[in-house]
C-alpha cells in the first residue's frame, strides 16, 4: 500500500483534475494500526538470509543495506504527502501507531476523534522512526521534553494531549454516542475550498 499512497499523491493536483482539498481517513476501529510487524515479505530485507560469497551467513549490516530500498519507498511514499500541491487534512479515529504517525505528520490539518490515541511505537519494537515521524513531529509540536517523552518511551498519548502539544488543531465532539469527526474535517475541507487555490 505504500507504493499506492505515494503514487496517488505524487498524482493529485498535478494533472488539472480540480482538486482543491484531500480528506485522508481511516476505515475500521482505528485510523492506522501501524506497520504489520507479522508479515514477513515486508520484512525479508532484514530476516531472509543475506548469504555472501563464501556462504557466510549475512550480518545485520548486510541485512540492513539489503532493507534500505524498502525504507525509501515508505519515506518517498509519505514525503509526497507532505508535497501535494493541494492541502491535506487527516481525520483521526481509534488508534493511530506508528506508521500513522508518520503518514498524519504529513498532513497539512490533523483532526481527532475525542476517543483517538496515538503512539510513536517504533522504539517498543527496537526499530527508528525513520520513515519521518522523527524529523516530521518535532517541527510540528516543537522539542520540548513531552515530544522527546513519547519518542524515547513509545508511550500512548491521547487526544486531548495531543490537541494540548499542537499535533492537533481540534477534537471532535460526541453526542448522544455519534461522534462528528468526518462533518468538522469536511467543514474544513470545504472552508479551504472557498479560498483561492
Amino acid at each position: 500500500m505504500w507504493k499506492e499512497i505515494g503514487d496517488a499523491f505524487a498524482w493529485i493536483g498535478t494533472t488539472g483534475d480540480g482538486c482543491r482539498c484531500v480528506l485522508l481517513i481511516g476505515s475500521g476501529k482505528g485510523f492506522c494500526g501501524g506497520i504489520d510487524v507479522t508479515d514477513e515479505k515486508f520484512f525479508s530485507g532484514i530476516t531472509g538470509s543475506n548469504a555472501d560469497d563464501d556462504g557466510a551467513s549475512g550480518d545485520m549490516a548486510r541485512k540492513s543495506i539489503a532493507f534500505l530500498p524498502q525504507i525509501l519507498q515508505m519515506q518517498a511514499a509519505f514525503t509526497a504527502v507532505e508535497e501535494c500541491p493541494v492541502p491535506v487534512v487527516a481525520a483521526i479515529h481509534g488508534a493511530c501507531v506508528g506508521a500513522g504517525i508518520d503518514l498524519v505528520c504529513c498532513a497539512d490539518v490533523r483532526v481527532c476523534s475525542p476517543g483517538a490515541k496515538f503512539s510513536i511505537r517504533e522504539v517498543r519494537l527496537g526499530l527508528a522512526a525513520d520513515v519521518g515521524t522523527l524529523q516530521r513531529f518535532p517541527k510540528l509540536v516543537g522539542f520540548g521534553s513531552r515530544v522527546r517523552e513519547l519518542c524515547l518511551t513509545g508511550d500512548d498519548f491521547n487526544a486531548d494531549d495531543a490537541f494540548k502539544i499542537g499535533f492537533v488543531s481540534r477534537v471532535s465532539e460526541e453526542t448522544n454516542g455519534d461522534n462528528n469527526l468526518i462533518s468538522v474535517a469536511n467543514d474544513i475541507c470545504r472552508r479551504i475550498c472557498r479560498n483561492s487555490p
